[in-house]
């Protein structure tokens, strides 16, 4: 799902989401909110002038939400009743006026995604009633605060989430323990039995990938991968290579496999392909998950490739694995065709990139 500021020729395109919107708060009994015309053309011509009016694309580049995102204070969160704010010191971003089509998927997964790519604080509000966005912040990990009410007097769940202070950047050989283990983590424990055999351990795969981490010359090279660090403990990593280099870049992991495993993995079938930056293996600890960090993960891996100048970010996810479908939906992939790999059936998932200019 792409995300680009929304303008005044999008207004219309942005009343028909609203009304959309609205049509699904009452056919789940949600009856009091968003009423009276709210939000009105006066509201969202303001979130526009104001450059806090988005727009989210699916693949096709056709519109399937609306939200207004406000760095800075909100007066009415000034006060809250029945509970606290997490942390009343630290700037925050305030998600307003979400509006999506009924069949788009993900959408809150990708707002949310949006604004901690600008700031580690997020609250939003929603009515009582509103038992969808409800049970969906409850799933992102966002925190139920207590009670604010608009300027009319009437009422408003709060939530907040923040995020651990996890900063992103280029991995370094030092890190090779931490990102083997998050390589596995992503090949999963069946996987990387698969490529042991029966005669090897996931203790023999371990020492096998830790090495390809430290090489220069491995699909699996600490070059090709970012990571997510809080302090200095490793919480997340994203491995990622031009896929015109897979041949190359495959020996090392080939020629190791014979060494640590006594397998011949030389006809492997390919995973990528020229034209794209192959997302490998994106991985974070189980204790940081919800936090928004794979999809900051994703969205620097994005921006590599469009430094790299290559068109499109690729990768596999296996069919029996909903969640990372839905993630990597929810980032702007859409579904290509089918693989195999590690003895698993994967789709193959691209993001087009697009340059700075398109946004």
């Amino acid at each position: 799902m792409r995300i680009i500021q929304a303008r005044r020729q999008h207004l219309p395109l942005i009343l028909d989401l609203c009304d959309q919107a609205r049509g699904i708060m009452r056919a789940s009994g949600n009856h009091d909110q968003w009423t009276n015309g709210y939000p009105d053309e006066t509201t969202l011509l303001r979130d526009i002038e104001h450059a806090c009016g988005y727009l989210c694309l699916d693949a096709t580049n056709a519109p399937v939400a609306y939200f207004a995102m406000i760095l800075g204070e909100e007066p009415t969160y000034a006060h809250i009743d029945a509970g606290q704010w997490i942390d009343v010191e630290k700037p925050y971003a305030v998600i307003h006026r979400i509006a999506s089509t009924p069949a788009s998927r993900g959408v809150l997964h990708a707002i949310v995604g949006h604004a901690f790519s600008v700031t580690d604080n997020v609250r939003i509000d929603t009515h009582r009633d509103n038992g969808i966005m409800r049970h969906l912040l409850d799933k992102m990990g966002f925190t139920y605060c207590g009670i604010i009410h608009l300027a009319n007097g009437d009422e408003r769940l709060a939530y907040q989430k923040m995020q651990p202070n996890v900063a992103i950047q280029a991995a370094t050989s030092e890190q090779a323990s931490h990102i083997a283990r998050l390589i596995m983590m992503a090949m999963s424990d069946d996987c990387c039995r698969y490529f042991c055999g029966s005669r090897h351990t996931l203790d023999d795969f371990y020492a096998m990938m830790t090495r390809l981490v430290l090489r220069d010359d491995s699909q699996y090279s600490y070059r090709n991968t970012l990571v997510a660090l809080d302090g200095n403990q490793v919480v997340g990593a994203a491995v990622a290579y031009d896929g015109a280099e897979l041949h190359t870049l495959r020996r090392a992991f080939v020629a190791m496999a014979h060494e640590y495993l006594d397998m011949d993995l030389s006809h492997m079938g390919d995973e990528t392909q020229p034209g794209e930056l192959y997302l490998d293996s994106l991985a974070v600890l189980p204790e940081y998950r919800h936090r928004g960090i794979a999809a900051r993960l994703l969205e620097t891996t994005k921006e590599r490739a469009r430094v790299m100048r290559l068109p499109a970010v690729g990768l596999l996810v296996d069919q029996d694995n909903p969640g990372a479908r839905s993630l990597y939906e929810a980032a702007g992939f859409h579904y290509v065709n089918d693989n195999t790999w590690g003895g698993h059936l994967m789709r193959h998932l691209v993001c087009k990139i697009h340059s700075n200019s398109d946004l």
